[in-house]
């Protein structure tokens, strides 16, 4: 087997309150990731699935424990990995075009080959004609596209995805999810999606990560042999539902 793309080992973190009183959010997680996989982390609220995507991230230091991107330990925020957050963190002052284009201009990328690279991203998000708009005159689920298309445009390897299609109505959600696939297979993106939705995570998974109620632990991690395009009413989705219910 190739190395993985992302080796988590042994992270612990451990939060202090105003209080002095102790909090252990993670608790020994181990994890191999190979280039191209889509990983789900599952598991209940307060679990700490957003603290373990943040240490991936370089947002956070793990209390113990070190994380690898090609063998190389991760200390702070890598260009080649890009994160998605619930909240879609669009500056409401630069036209969609430009929020995509935000990461390519800091890096010093000259604007007319920026503005052609957000473009690219914006057409593979369908939101072509929506580049003059500015964030407020697009829907949620729009808006959720567009800060996709800026991680994207980024030339991440790695997408970590924070339960970002936790704040929109069951049909959004249905549809970015069939296009966040889409995307993946066009790209092959490593992906790494946080979520606490049993269905979501079977029909985007290729590996589920079940974690255990605070302090987080890894329970298991499942491979989901369901043939894509999964339909949720095939018998082995069905099965794979119930038996991931249990486990949580």
């Amino acid at each position: 087997m190739e190395q993985p793309i992302l080796r988590i080992n042994g992270i612990y973190k451990k939060f202090v309150t105003e209080k002095g009183n102790t909090i252990n959010a993670l608790d020994k997680i181990d994890i191999n990731i190979q280039e191209n996989e889509f990983i789900c982390i599952l598991g209940p609220s307060g679990c700490g699935k957003s603290t373990l995507l943040r240490i991936i991230a370089g947002l956070e230091k793990p209390s113990m424990g070190e994380v690898y991107y090609k063998n190389q330990e991760i200390k702070k925020c890598h260009k080649e990995i890009g994160m998605v957050f619930q909240q879609y963190t669009l500056l409401p002052w630069r036209t969609i075009i430009e929020n995509i284009a935000l990461g390519l201009e800091i890096n010093g990328m000259d604007k007319k080959q920026r503005i052609d690279k957000a473009r690219k991203y914006l057409s593979l998000v369908g939101l072509e004609k929506f580049e003059t708009s500015f964030p407020y005159e697009l829907s949620g689920g729009m808006q959720q596209r567009v800060a996709i298309a800026r991680v994207l445009a980024n030339d991440s390897n790695v997408l970590l995805m924070d339960e970002p299609f936790g704040a929109l109505d069951a049909h959004t959600r249905v549809l970015l999810q069939r296009e966040l696939l889409e995307i993946w297979k066009k790209n092959k993106k490593t992906v790494i999606f946080v979520t606490h939705s049993v269905d979501e995570s079977i029909y985007l998974a290729d590996k589920i990560v079940i974690m255990s109620k605070s302090p987080g632990k890894i329970k298991k991690i499942i491979d989901v042999n369901i043939e894509r395009p999964r339909e949720r009413s095939n018998i082995a989705f069905g099965k794979l539902s119930t038996e991931l219910f249990d486990m949580l």
